[in-house]
């Protein structure tokens, strides 16, 4: 399964393996790229909410290693919800 950050859709990624993604990367979506979103949606892309427990072990893990200050927080829910 790949796992979309907003790119996938700005440069028209296409696979036919399973997708997932998150809410947070629709809204930094405009356009056409927003409308890929919607259409990989409706055609069965997994829309997933990270819980806040994997969350914060995302963000703990970020802040040891030191690149928490350069993780968007749509970075930091995108790896908590690969997991």
């Amino acid at each position: 399964m790949y796992v979309l950050d907003s790119s996938a859709f700005i440069h028209d990624f296409h696979t036919s393996e399973q997708t997932a993604t998150i809410p947070l990367v629709r809204e930094e979506l405009e356009d056409e790229s927003a409308y890929r979103y919607d259409a990989m949606e409706g055609s069965g892309m997994h829309i997933h909410i990270p819980n806040e427990d994997t969350t914060e072990k995302v963000r703990r893990a970020a802040r040891e290693s030191g690149d928490l200050e350069v993780l968007s927080d749509t970075d930091v829910r995108l790896v908590a919800a690969s997991f």
